[in-house]
C-alpha cells in the first residue's frame, strides 16, 4: 500500500514479478523442497522485495507505530522459533497432518 501511494510506477511492475514469480514457485510439485523449513527459491525475490519493505519502513518512521509493529514481529518470531525447535525437518516431508499431529499430541 505503502509503495502504491509513494511511487506506482514501481508498484504494478513489482507486484506483478512477485505474484507470477510466487505462483510458479508455489506450485512446484515438490513444494517442500527437500525437506526445508521455507519456499528457498524465494530468496532469489528477496532483493525486488527490499523495495516495498523500504517504503513500509519509512511509513511505520513516519507514522510512529513502532510498537505495533515490533509486537506483531515479536510475536510471530516465537511462533517461528516454537515451530523450527518442535520439528525435525532432516529427512522428512512436512505436511500439516504431521503439524497438526505434533502440535496437539501430549508427549
Amino acid at each position: 500500500i505503502h509503495l502504491y501511494r509513494k511511487n506506482k510506477s514501481v508498484f504494478a511492475p513489482v507486484l506483478i514479478y512477485s505474484v507470477v514469480a510466487f505462483y510458479l514457485l508455489a506450485s512446484w510439485t515438490e513444494w517442500w523442497y527437500g525437506a526445508s523449513y521455507s519456499i528457498r527459491p524465494m530468496i532469489t525475490l528477496y532483493p525486488l522485495l527490499a523495495i516495498p519493505l523500504g517504503y513500509f519502513l519509512d511509513a511505520i518512521r513516519s507514522k510512529k507505530i513502532i510498537l505495533k509493529t515490533g509486537i506483531y514481529l515479536l510475536i510471530t518470531f516465537f511462533i517461528q522459533a516454537a515451530d523450527a525447535s518442535r520439528y525435525s525437518l532432516i529427512g522428512t516431508a512436512l505436511n500439516l497432518t504431521v503439524r497438526y499431529i505434533s502440535h496437539f499430541s501430549t508427549q
